[in-house]
């Protein structure tokens, strides 16, 4: 009865966490938890119960069958909904196993040296492991990636884009399993000449990865960085780190002016003294956002780390024009004083959206929030306010929302007092009105904006969107989507059959989505193929984009009549 029960428990598990959002698909984040749960369990069990290798390695194994029972119905439930993917299935092989072996190892090796109080060291020790890597990499390095051996890989932001298994991470486990070597032969190095060999080699090993980890892309320092980018400029509010192949001297000279003008404007409105010298932030400039991606872990995600001593802004050639000033805001908010480790988020990104409130181009901030009735309550903006509500709701609501309210603070009160909220992290302290006072002065400035029938469709538009959590399928990308990326890759880098490969696929399989048979007209016109593009039928045929580049095709194979006739149909 005892043997069932211990099986039926993970299933029992797994069943549960299948009610809890994004952790139940059967990728990156639920394997993340089944490493961590691993680690722990076979560190606190390997140092509580003696034994040799061989009973400490069946416990391994036995804790590792328990994870992947957990695991069953999550991979039942993503066979069923069709959220199975190849890429979660890698997470689950990469992450748990590993993890279970080292905390395994460092619990009996804990026991090994009969240190009192063996499993709250083993603990401390995983945690130290768990907690401590990860937040000197955070606050020293400017990547958004992460390793570790207790807990696996983060990849980076994973709301915008596809969550892939990379090649990297087989790199850093082949660490993890050299440290599994190293604290599973200690205990025996004294018994076995086998095991001092092993334990020499897997040193070995561990110096040369440690050398390597820049170039397995483990880490992203900023001088690897720098070295990757080529490109430097010096000005009175920054540095300006670029890719020297992707930037012509004339556009970095523009960028600085255009930087210089927002960092004036900024401080400005906020009636922020001007820095000395000593505290100007850095921007890398990257050819486009898959480089970024490669080297930092954000691909369509600009971000400035504000949680380091030196901001320092991390963006695409192709975000610029539109991105620019909204991380500018943030590198020059960043340069005021927390007390804690992090700022207010809420407050960090609706200062940035007060500023640059660019969320649609034919609305207002305002104009979207008062097209959604009723307005948020005031419990709602304190959730807004807090980080584990800004992020676990929809971004498209919170970034607005919380946009249109500080943006009614600093036009309807002194800046000083939004500073001051700014660096406490707390507007109720810093103004001297109280909050729910603050919100309906808010509310009542919504009440006089004029909105129109435009206005509220954009607003359900973009309010709709569901956050990362609410999404069925979180990490299942449609091959429409793979496709179109494909295609923007392969036209940020000039390849023009690349392009044109990506479009004739997606034109089959997702006609509307993305026009891509106009985009498949106009690459093929750029690639010299006028008769591809005659050839064409066109299904929309009022569309005015599509006669126009169709008698640029006639035009281009000599038929001036037909180009005419193409234009008049």
């Amino acid at each position: 009865m005892k043997d069932k029960l211990s099986y039926l428990a993970p299933l029992i598990t797994g069943v549960c966490i299948l009610f809890i959002p994004l952790v139940r698909d059967f990728h990156l984040e639920s394997a993340i938890l089944a490493a961590t749960t691993g680690a722990f369990w076979a560190g606190v069990a390997c140092a509580r119960q003696n034994g040799g290798i061989h009973s400490d390695s069946i416990r391994c194994v036995r804790i590792l069958g328990y994870l992947y029972l957990a695991g069953l119905p999550l991979l039942i439930y993503a066979l069923i909904t069709g959220c199975y993917t190849i890429q979660g299935f890698g997470f689950w092989i990469f992450l748990p196993g590993p993890s279970v072996f080292l905390g395994g190892g460092i619990g009996r090796l804990v026991r090994s040296f009969n240190i009192p109080w063996p499993s709250t060291c083993t603990i401390v020790t995983l945690l130290l492991i768990a907690l401590g890597g990860l937040l000197y990499e955070f606050l020293t390095l400017p990547q958004l990636y992460f390793f570790n051996h207790v807990w696996g890989y983060w990849p980076g932001p994973i709301y915008d884009e596809a969550v892939r298994f990379p090649l990297s991470l087989v790199g850093f486990r082949f660490l993890t399993f050299c440290w599994i070597l190293i604290v599973w032969l200690v205990p025996s190095l004294n018994q076995e000449t086998l095991h001092r060999w092993l334990f020499g080699l897997a040193a070995a090993a561990l110096m040369a990865g440690y050398t390597q980890l820049e170039d397995m892309r483990i880490v992203s320092p900023n001088s690897y960085l720098q070295q990757q980018l080529g490109g430097l400029k010096q000005t009175e509010e920054t540095r300006i780190y670029y890719a020297s192949s992707s930037y012509s001297d004339e556009e970095i000279d523009r960028l600085s002016k255009e930087i210089a003008f927002h960092t004036d404007q900024i401080k400005q409105t906020l009636a922020l003294e001007k820095p000395d010298s000593t505290t100007r932030f850095e921007i890398y400039l990257y050819a486009d956002p898959w480089q970024k991606k490669k080297l930092v872990g954000a691909k369509y995600t600009s971000y400035v780390t504000v949680w380091q001593s030196v901001p320092q802004i991390h963006i695409a050639k192709e975000q610029v024009s539109g991105s620019l000033k909204h991380e500018i805001i943030h590198a020059v908010t960043a340069l005021l004083e927390w007390p804690g480790l992090l700022p207010n988020i809420g407050l960090t990104e609706g200062i940035a959206v007060a500023l640059d409130p660019d969320r649609s181009p034919k609305s207002t901030i305002d104009q979207l929030v008062a097209a959604q009735e009723p307005y948020p309550t005031v419990e709602q903006m304190q959730s807004y306010l807090s980080y584990w509500g800004f992020y676990t709701g929809r971004s498209s609501v919170n970034y607005t929302t919380v946009g249109s309210f500080v943006r009614y603070l600093i036009e309807s009160h002194p800046p000083k007092y939004f500073v001051q909220a700014y660096r406490c992290g707390d507007v109720a302290q810093a103004y001297p009105q109280p909050f729910p006072k603050l919100v309906d002065g808010w509310h009542q400035r919504l009440d006089s904006v004029h909105i129109d029938s435009s206005d509220r469709n954009r607003a359900s538009e973009i309010f709709g969107r569901l956050s990362i959590f609410e999404q069925q399928c979180p990490h299942k990308v449609p091959r429409s989507v793979e496709l179109y990326d494909q295609f923007l890759l392969s036209s940020s880098r000039n390849d023009t059959s690349g392009a044109i490969a990506a479009l004739s696929e997606l034109k089959e399989i997702d006609p509307e989505q993305y026009n891509p048979t106009l985009l498949w007209m106009l690459w093929n016109l750029k690639a010299r193929q006028p008769k591809l593009v005659i050839d064409e039928p066109v299904q929309d045929q009022e569309r005015i984009e599509a006669h126009l580049l169709s008698a640029d095709a006639y035009r281009m194979d000599g038929q001036p009549q037909q180009a005419r006739e193409s234009l008049y149909k």
